[in-house]
């Protein structure tokens, strides 16, 4: 059992240096890389750039970007698609590209996330934060799930679905209230009255992250330990980064301090997507959270809410299944 706190995180950020970044021969592979047209997605799609894959795509919400990405690489390589993970509608236009264009899918690397306390609901009607970080790439991951697991039995490999998380989950509590007294507690928590309040504001990132490391570890329960896919959750550390770009105020300033004092350049804290995408034991990292390149047990409140884990999957699904017509016929044909 664990519960790290703050002070341990950050001891053990200030203490630890990042490892060398690993690396392997993707020749006739095919990756995606969402948010990559900056910070640690770009710097791990340049990681993966000089292992010779087949196809690197860059999913970003601006294709100019992520053009001016492309161009950085400079991979013949490396493409770029649009993805817009807070609308609904860009996540299934996406996977339906996915399904209709490419042969076959090695890794998906779920980097793309926002963190904010501006908190807002999208036009799909969640808070934005929540569906950018939680529903949305839940969505990409299931609907990615069979070309991912397509691939790796034609070639006899085991393909890869890392979702980019935070250890700043193993702080993270769903409150008690809104989960015993709501049917759907992603609707509950997108209620605009709930979202006014400034606690929500500080711990909803948190949430999201917290939602990743529960659903990274049902969906590998769904298709089974002896799929040949690897589905994972993996912490950056604590790097400098546009994710924050949004903060305002003190918490701005504090995270400033923190960024002159601890933090890890973009570079050093993508070797973690890179370790998860092609570092390690394949068999090894199904179903678990990664930090420092090494698994990590999970927090007591995961360990010991296996039915608030099934739950928050049953109530994602409800939603993605009312948005995209694909997803149940998804799970069916995913599930072990």
């Amino acid at each position: 059992m664990v519960q790290l706190t703050d002070a341990e995180l950050w001891a053990e950020q200030k203490a630890t240096k990042p490892l060398p970044a690993v690396s392997s021969d993707l020749a006739g592979k095919t990756i995606i890389v969402t948010g990559a047209s900056n910070g640690l997605g770009l710097e791990a799609s340049k990681h993966f750039a000089k292992m010779n894959p087949k196809k690197l795509i860059l999913a970003c919400r601006d294709l100019n970007k992520a053009s001016v990405a492309v161009a950085e690489i400079g991979s013949a390589a490396a493409e770029a698609w649009q993805l817009d993970l807070s609308d609904f509608k860009s996540v299934v236009a996406f996977a339906d590209r996915v399904e209709r264009d490419l042969e076959r899918l090695d890794i998906l690397v779920a980097n793309a996330s926002i963190a904010t306390l501006d908190l807002s609901v999208t036009g799909d009607g969640y808070e934005q934060m929540l569906q950018v970080n939680s529903l949305s790439n839940l969505l990409l991951s299931i609907r990615l799930t069979p070309i991912l697991l397509k691939t790796a039995k034609a070639n006899n490999t085991v393909s890869r679905l890392v979702t980019v998380s935070s250890n700043m989950f193993y702080g993270a509590v769903l409150d008690p209230a809104l989960v015993k007294d709501h049917a759907n507690i992603f609707k509950a928590i997108s209620d605009p009255e709930y979202i006014k309040n400034p606690a929500v504001a500080a711990s909803l990132y948190s949430i999201t992250k917290l939602i990743q490391v529960c659903y990274t570890r049902t969906l590998q329960e769904y298709i089974g330990q002896e799929a040949p896919l690897s589905v994972s959750c993996v912490c950056p550390g604590f790097c400098y980064s546009n994710l924050r770009s949004g903060l305002t105020g003190p918490v701005k300033e504090y995270m400033e301090q923190l960024e002159k004092e601890c933090a890890y350049t973009s570079e050093e804290g993508s070797r973690q997507l890179v370790f998860g995408a092609v570092g390690g034991d394949a068999e090894a990292l199904k179903g678990q959270f990664v930090s420092m390149c090494r698994v990590r047990e999970v927090s007591d409140y995961v360990l010991q809410s296996a039915e608030l884990e099934r739950r928050l999957w049953d109530n994602a699904v409800e939603i993605l299944s009312a948005v995209d017509t694909k997803v149940q016929s998804t799970l069916e044909t995913i599930a072990k």
